[in-house]
């Protein structure tokens, strides 16, 4: 007769010896006392677990405790809409809001005042190279390639992103409330348009890690994958930003993909000019700006600007101050940034 299966039993069976390493495991006080020591410390999570679910009014399900009182506001007053609670989590960026709304983390922190103004457009930006860029954005003839050269801080990136956007912008691609962002991912776009693949690309340098020879085919198979693509009769535009820090051979690359496609323009950001090529830089003829700091009653501008926008008054000697001391635009709204501060905890000492 054939014998029934028992499924303990052929576990048992099947189940392996333990070593000898493991018998010495179990017998050696030590590992005895790791194992309760660790069996004490869950057990004392899932009481302190018990103990907040107690007191948090937000748990979804209610202790015994918080119906009660609960209860008794209601015979009180009459009851108010069913309050919704959203999961609180600081690694999603989520915070807990009574009525339904869910607010952000950086709802309650303020962002650096260099990207929270940074301007979108090049009519909100400052510096003598602006009005050839709107040039070029009006009439549509641009260069084969730019080259923005500069010290730090002085709006190389910003003006690039604001002329790319301001590009597709005025021939009505995009919405006018759409950013850089929204033209590197193709969102944002106008009905008529819809569905267009992304018509510019944004390459940041630093970013790249690795041999110069992984750097070169990192960067070839981007920009090439990203050239390739038609988006009909649009110019495409590839900013690479701290180009600076791309070698000769990477430089060339990427230089050589402006015959293969024309429609393309290449905008060079870079802090120091002698460290791009020679031969960018001659096909760049009519494209190449120095960026320069600003005068001081230029950035002063700029600055209260800002401090109307935050609502905070400060005295234009100040301001001034600020513009003239800060050497370069980023370092004034910074500045500025640290005085306005300092300006709102001394009004709260006061009150």
């Amino acid at each position: 007769m054939a014998k029934s299966f028992n499924r303990k039993t052929a576990k048992t069976k099947h189940k392996r010896p333990a070593t000898k390493a493991q018998v010495r495991k179990q017998k050696d006080p030590k590992w005895i006392a790791a194992g309760k020591k660790a069996a004490e410390t869950r057990r004392k999570r899932q009481e302190d677990l018990k103990k907040s679910m107690i007191k948090n009014p937000t748990a979804a399900q209610p202790s015994e405790e918080n119906r009660v009182t609960q209860d008794c506001e209601a015979t009180t007053q009459p009851q108010p809409e069913e309050t919704k609670w959203h999961s609180t989590s600081v690694f999603n960026t989520t915070l807990k809001v009574k009525y339904g709304k869910t607010m952000q983390v950086t709802d309650f922190i303020d962002k650096p005042w260099t990207e929270k103004h940074r301007p979108i457009s090049l009519s909100q930006c400052i510096g003598g190279v602006i009005p050839y860029l709107e040039a070029y954005v009006k009439t549509g003839s641009l260069p084969a390639a730019f080259v923005l050269h500069g010290e730090y801080g002085d709006g190389k990136t910003t003006c690039a992103r604001a002329m790319v956007r301001d590009f597709y912008v005025a021939r009505g691609l995009f919405h006018k409330d759409a950013t850089f962002k929204d033209i590197t991912a193709g969102s944002n776009i106008t009905r008529e348009h819809q569905g267009i693949f992304p018509p510019a690309l944004y390459i940041d340098a630093s970013q790249f890690k690795g041999s110069e020879a992984m750097v070169l085919e990192e960067v070839k198979e981007r920009v090439h994958n990203f050239m390739r693509y038609s988006v009909g009769k649009w110019i495409k535009f590839v900013v690479i930003d701290e180009a600076d820090r791309f070698g000769f051979a990477v430089q060339d690359s990427i230089s050589s993909y402006i015959e293969r496609y024309p429609n393309t323009r290449i905008i060079w950001i870079t802090n120091y000019l002698d460290a791009i090529r020679d031969r960018i830089i001659s096909r760049a003829a009519g494209g190449v700006f120095e960026y320069v700091k600003p005068e001081p009653q230029e950035v002063a501008k700029y600055l209260a600007y800002i401090l109307e926008k935050e609502h905070i008054k400060m005295k234009e000697s100040e301001i001034l101050e600020i513009a003239a001391k800060a050497p370069s635009i980023r370092d004034a709204v910074g500045m500025l940034q640290q005085r306005a501060t300092l300006l709102k905890c001394e009004r709260e000492i006061r009150r």
